[in-house]
């Protein structure tokens, strides 16, 4: 399962502090990431936010950080269908009218509640420790395992895959674990758990509260064409994660997704190459075995071969960072508005590598597992459709 680690900062206007939000959302096991309502449209920033939101899945876990330290564990868990919710209806459209959803927000005890438009709620998973591990100590524990948690800067929080979580999750079973063996509900060691938040909060959810990507994606159009690259992404992300048939049939079913994941040597946050979308498939029937890795580069505009050049160069990293040589484990996306003329003849060329796999004998394969698609925004479905180069069935 992945990990989602939620940054916590030293509090809302003096009214609590970092650790007392900590304590409130596992005493509780709710949480709802602050983020400023806006005229008229959301910014990258948000459509990203709501994207990494929206491949949240059932059992991943949940993990705070507060100054260096890091504080679990949870476990997500859905409230009917879903796992993430609206907190009051249309809490994805900037600028509501409080005196307008009063009635149906869902947290109703959260200070200025229009600035926290998403919730989700979790369960301990086994236990919320109030011992927490440093952040050198979580990556010293297994230096190989961490990629995304060395690049947490400067957001609400990050998405860890299933090995960068279950090292985090040794880490800190392992600093907790005297607490493991019989542990007492009043032991100062763990953080106290109610459901009473979670059956209240089942008993007044709504389709009203249904969190989706299509709301973002139409704020954000223009005719036929989005305005910004991470409503794209959040919505292919979304889409892929809910299992949407159609668009299974064009990116295939991935067992994991994430946004903006580290696509380059450790460096400067800000000069590191970032994937769109990245993910992985496991082998059938076989849960811990990797059986391929996906990308996906989105533009929003008309592109050239310069998109191919982009993409290759993360098909080269995945190929050396996680597939040790065996490009045959990847497979890879290109996403834009349209394809010029000069990218599509030069696809086959851009989009190939020749290697080598196995031993005695090796054999020289071929690699060409890249694939345009264009999009298109359609306003009377409310939805962008999806449609591979080759002139496969749309996504609709």
């Amino acid at each position: 399962m992945a990990g989602y680690i939620f940054n916590v900062g030293n509090g809302d206007k003096g009214r609590i502090s970092g650790l007392q939000i900590i304590e409130e959302s596992f005493n509780n096991g709710i949480f709802a990431t602050k983020i400023k309502t806006q005229k008229n449209y959301w910014n990258s920033a948000v459509e990203g936010t709501f994207g990494d939101f929206l491949g949240m899945k059932e059992n991943d876990n949940v993990y705070f950080f507060h100054q260096r330290k890091i504080y679990g564990i949870g476990k997500v868990r859905k409230i009917k269908t879903s796992v993430v919710h609206l907190n009051y209806p249309n809490a994805d459209i900037p600028s509501p009218t409080p005196a307008d959803v009063d009635p149906e927000v869902i947290l109703l005890d959260q200070a200025e509640f229009y600035n926290y438009p998403v919730f989700f709620c979790f369960t301990p998973d086994p236990l919320f420790f109030v011992n927490g591990i440093d952040m050198d100590e979580a990556l010293s524990s297994n230096p190989d395992a961490f990629r995304m948690l060395r690049a947490n800067w400067s957001v609400s929080f990050i998405k860890v895959d299933d090995q960068e979580n279950e090292a985090l999750r040794e880490c800190l079973l392992l600093a907790n674990k005297t607490n493991l063996k019989s542990p007492s509900p009043t032991s100062q060691a763990i953080y106290p758990y109610s459901n009473q938040k979670y059956n209240d909060i089942l008993s007044r959810i709504s389709d009203a509260h249904i969190f989706n990507s299509y709301t973002i994606c139409r704020l954000c159009h223009e005719g036929t064409l989005l305005k910004h690259e991470m409503a794209i992404e959040a919505d292919i992300g979304y889409r892929i994660a809910s299992g949407e048939s159609h668009c299974i049939d064009i990116f295939g079913k991935w067992d994991h997704i994430a946004h903006q994941v580290i696509a380059s040597p450790f460096k400067p946050i800000s000069y590191m190459d970032k994937m769109d979308l990245f993910g992985y498939v496991y082998l059938e029937n076989y849960p811990t075995i990797i059986e391929k890795y996906i990308i996906i580069e989105v533009k929003k505009d008309k592109t050239g071969p310069e998109c191919l050049e982009q993409v290759m160069k993360y098909v080269d990293f995945v190929n050396n960072e996680y597939c040790h040589g065996d490009y045959s484990m990847i497979e890879a996306f290109c996403v834009a508005y349209e394809f010029s003329d000069e990218a599509k003849s030069k696809k086959d060329e851009i989009g190939k590598r020749i290697f080598s796999k196995g031993v005695r004998p090796s054999k020289t394969e071929i690699w060409d597992s890249l694939t345009l698609v264009e999009y298109e925004y359609k306003e009377s479905l409310n939805k962008i459709i999806y449609e591979k180069i080759d002139g496969s069935q749309l996504l609709r």
